[in-house]
């Protein structure tokens, strides 16, 4: 299968065949073993602050590089659908092409389960909301309270500068309170895959009826680490908690598992010709 990518520097094809990955620009051809991708990288911009977009990339691992090792192929000319699709292509196709030992086919013989700890990771949500909105608001009001100490200029700063410190304070809060209001009552307390079906508590669903199922990337940070399902009755959406935020190690925002499971559910798809995208944002 053959993706095409467009630059200032041009056009590159990706062709993905049976023997691995090979790049073509203008000017020469370059062949990569299926081991050589790193799959995709995505870049949010910035400029003075003010987020500008973002730049998506497929990565290869490449020793011609003197830089990190890593060549990246722009594919910032698609949209977030576009690339996601071209991502799950690709890696579908190096799975169905590659060779595959018994132990992964019998992978899910075993039912493979998932403990979630909504209680902790609720907790950790709240701790989260006394340190960056609480103790903020806290601090900005004690500045309030002294600004009125001062008659000149400097109160009047102190007093806009609190004013301020309200309205960004507040805007922190709206995402962290729904969160805890709404978001945590998706997540479920187990998951469990078998060679069948994917379960979530005591919701099943099974291979025939899902269209596809998307997740989020362990790598990637997010608010909201969403898994949605898509069958005939609609979408279905679990969330895991946050990959933004730690208080420690034993008390994650997040299940410890998370990486584990995203393997899983990719890898069962995949055995299952089941349709698998990764929301890389």
């Amino acid at each position: 299968m053959k993706y095409e990518s467009k630059s200032l520097l041009g056009k590159t094809i990706i062709d993905v065949n049976q023997y691995g990955i090979d790049i073509e620009t203008k000017n020469k051809t370059t062949h990569y073993n299926f081991s050589d991708y790193l799959g995709t990288h995505v870049i949010k911009n910035y400029y003075n602050g003010i987020y500008t977009g973002k730049t998506r990339y497929m990565a290869f691992h490449d020793e011609t590089v003197k830089f990190g090792k890593r060549r990246m192929i722009n594919f910032s000319h698609k949209d977030k659908d576009d690339f996601v699709k071209i991502a799950a292509d690709i890696d579908k196709t190096i799975f169905d092409i590659s060779s595959k030992s018994d132990e992964v086919l019998r992978h899910f013989d075993t039912p493979v389960a998932f403990e979630v700890s909504k209680d902790s990771i609720k907790s950790a949500s709240i701790k989260r909301i006394l340190l960056t909105t609480v103790l903020p608001l806290v601090l900005i009001t004690i500045a309030l309270i002294v600004s009125f100490f001062f008659d000149d200029a400097i109160g009047i700063t102190i007093k806009a500068l609190c004013i301020a410190g309200y309205i960004v304070d507040a805007i922190l809060a709206v995402p962290e309170i729904r969160y805890i209001t709404k978001g945590i009552k998706n997540i479920p307390s187990r998951v469990s895959i078998d060679n069948y079906a994917v379960r979530f508590d005591e919701d099943s669903y099974e291979r025939e009826r899902i269209e596809y199922l998307k997740i989020t990337p362990p790598a990637y940070r997010k608010w909201e680490r969403c898994l949605t399902i898509r069958d005939k009755d609609g979408d279905h959406v679990y969330t895991f908690g946050s990959s933004d935020f730690k208080l420690s190690k034993e008390n994650a925002r997040s299940m410890p598992d998370y990486d584990k499971l995203y393997s899983n559910l990719k890898l069962w798809c995949h055995l299952n010709n089941v349709t698998f995208y990764s929301d890389l944002g």
